[in-house]
């Protein structure tokens, strides 16, 4: 019979087992209900649809590949370790008809009904990537025999039914009744090593290949789909004898259809890690909202469409990297940095690693392939992008060019900690310099932001006033050699009074090395209020003391002067549990005495139609010195419809009202 003493210290036991297990995960989070475990270990999707992982939903992409025309030759190609796997075997269950693993998903709501059951031939490109000598060719194409009878084998066909692509779909459509699904996963693998190590054997697998892919186009009716995925895009245009002219290769690569196919979108991540956001919050002991913001700085910025420039998507390994080990760490060197990309950017000059900052090429670099078109020697644009190391930051279809850059801060350290031999401190420089230089301005203020206020994120500031921003973005521009002036006087012209202070002129000079001579930006710098409210204070300088403005501004009396200026409104504010940093900005063309209010480019906070708001001001304005007898030049502000070269933004999305006139 068990004492009441020792009964009392088996249940404190107990309990106390029971709240650690509770506990441990509830601390902090708002239900004691334990968290999905992540899947950290396995990137499997039948484990994460058994095992109690976090599953990411992207079946919502298996209806958009049924949308496609039939039978689609579709190729995804994105870096390593960024899903592509776990897609391709979420496609072979659902072709495989195995409803049981979808439950909940989109995939299962929008099709209720009994699933259509198709033979699959799931296959993985990396078997043979130890094979790169002429000799190995011909072990490479028995390698390739053996995988394609071992899944002959599990349909219950035999060597000679099933040892040739060809024959295996003939086979299995035969056998079935219903067309067949190709899945190939990492296609690239062989031959992407070829290309970086055996230049010289590169004809000799392009045949092998090349004979592979015409199997496929033989069997085109037997084929239901056609999905590839892998790294590089690997000389398509030398499959005219396979699928790419003919039979219409869908390159899913920069759609805008499939640009969040892989890695995790924000809205994933707050919907799906929920927990693991309030636990890492309580770790550091700050917000949800200022993790988030530090989980999108260091792993997110990935933008894989050209045309789709507002999905952004973080890199999913080392977001559950982070949640596993609650802390915001680098955790893509350990996982992909190659020594042949170390290497290849070795061998360039030391500046290479802050030229990537503002990289830009033309688009045909970046939807370089492995082909004749470049020869053996590959872009590095092409490489350094295919593998995650930069990625699209704008897209000019006018012009056909494309500006790469660090996706995020994860990235940058590990590009410029090996490539500097040394932790360096990154201060957007080239990016900077380079964006103002191409009259960038959306990108000349995105790298400003950076450099100016990255040091509050360190030190967690949450609050500055006026004259301290204004000072830093000072220091920050004269840092970077780019000519800045602070306070400059406008003058009345009539009773030689000062009417106002710009905060920040900058003009080239003799202390400017990266401003062009024809330049100049006269920046009005708010703390906590509208940019608007800035951009109207420097209208009202240069219509109401036009030839003051003018000669401060363009610097008339010297030849050499401006001819091509920006008035810049920029807004420091900080959301709740954030750091300060410029959070609107508004940018108007000023050139030969007048305002081109119709070019303007602007990114407000919120959602505000910026022409309205700058409008509705204006006219505030006007009448403010209608009622004390004042009049204004009409001349001086061009204020009319839309042009070609208008480009309004607010919450990054176009905005197409017109300024009224």
């Amino acid at each position: 019979m068990i004492c009441n003493k020792t009964m009392k210290i088996f249940t404190i036991l107990s309990l106390c087992l029971y709240f650690s297990s509770t506990i441990m995960w509830a601390e902090g989070s708002e239900s004691a209900t334990p968290a999905p475990s992540l899947p950290y270990e396995s990137s499997s999707f039948q484990q994460m649809r058994t095992k109690g992982m976090i599953y990411v939903d992207k079946t919502m992409f298996i209806e958009r590949i049924l949308d496609l025309d039939e039978p689609p030759y579709i190729l995804l190609t994105r870096p390593s370790l960024f899903g592509k796997s776990t897609f391709v075997e979420m496609l072979y269950h659902f072709f495989s008809a195995h409803r049981h693993l979808f439950n909940d998903t989109y995939i299962a709501k929008r099709f209720p009904q009994e699933w259509t059951k198709y033979p699959v031939i799931n296959m993985h490109f990396c078997f043979a990537t130890s094979i790169i000598s002429i000799a190995g060719i011909d072990k490479y194409e028995k390698e390739l025999e053996i995988n394609l009878w071992n899944i002959g084998k599990t349909y219950g066909l035999d060597y000679a039914s099933s040892y040739r692509i060809d024959f295996l779909i003939k086979n299995l459509k035969a056998k079935y009744g219903q067309p067949v699904v190709i899945l190939i996963d990492a296609y690239d693998s062989l031959f992407k090593r070829v290309y970086r190590k055996h230049v010289d054997l590169i004809d000799k697998f392009k045949a092998t290949a090349c004979k592979f892919y015409h199997m496929l186009k033989q069997q085109r009716n037997n084929i239901k789909l056609v999905f590839m995925t892998g790294i590089s895009r690997l000389f398509l245009s030398d499959f005219e004898c396979g699928v790419s002219q003919q039979s219409n290769i869908y390159d899913a690569t920069f759609s805008k259809n499939f640009s969040s196919a892989t890695g995790f979108t924000l809205e994933e991540i707050e919907s799906n890690f929920k927990p693991y956001l309030q636990r890492l919050a309580d770790h550091y002991g700050v917000s949800v909202l200022e993790i988030t913001e530090n989980l999108i700085e260091s792993y997110s910025g990935y933008r894989f469409s050209l045309k789709d420039d507002k999905t952004k998507v973080f890199n999913p390994i080392s977001v559950i990297a982070c949640f596993r080990n609650m802390k915001i760490g680098n955790f893509w060197e350990e996982s992909t940095y190659t020594e042949d990309i170390l290497q290849m950017m070795k061998n360039k000059s030391k500046n290479t690693a802050e030229e990537l900052y503002y990289y830009s090429v033309g688009v045909q670099e970046v939807r370089g392939m492995y082909n004749d078109e470049f020869g053996p020697e590959v872009p590095s644009s092409s490489l350094l992008y295919n593998h995650g190391y930069l990625t699209i930051k704008r897209y000019n279809e006018k012009s056909k060019t494309v500006i790469l850059a660090y996706p995020n801060i994860q990235i940058e350290n590990s590009i410029l900690e090996k490539l500097m031999g040394k932790s360096y401190e990154p201060m957007c420089d080239h990016g900077m310099n380079i964006s103002i230089r191409e009259h960038d301005i959306e990108s000349f203020i995105d790298f400003l932001n950076k450099s100016a206020f990255r040091k509050y994120k360190l030190l967690q500031i949450d609050k500055i006033d006026e004259s301290v921003a204004t000072k830093h973005i000072l220091d920050t521009l004269v840092s970077n050699k780019l000519g800045a002036i602070y306070s400059t006087k406008i003058i009345d012209g009539q009773d030689g009074q000062t009417v106002g202070d710009i905060d920040i002129h900058l003009q080239n000079e003799e202390s400017s090395e990266y401003l062009p001579a024809d330049m100049a930006l006269i920046i009005e710098v708010k703390c906590g209020h509208s940019a608007v409210a800035g951009m109207i204070q420097l209208f009202t300088y240069a219509v109401k003391n036009p030839k003051s403005f003018r000669q401060k501004i363009n610097n008339v009396l010297k030849k050499d002067g401006p001819t091509y200026s920006y008035l810049l409104a920029i807004n420091i504010g900080s959301r709740e549990g954030l750091h300060p940093e410029i959070q609107e900005w508004i940018a108007v063309p000023y050139r030969d005495g007048k305002i081109f209010a119709d070019e303007m480019v602007a990114k407000l906070d919120k959602d505000k139609d910026v022409s309205e708001e700058l409008g509705t001001s204006w006219k505030d304005e006007i009448r403010s010195w209608n009622n004390k007898g004042l009049t204004m030049d009409t001349e001086i502000l061009v204020w009319s419809y839309l042009t070609s070269h208008r480009k309004i933004f607010f919450n990054g999305k176009k905005n197409k009202t017109l300024i009224p006139t």
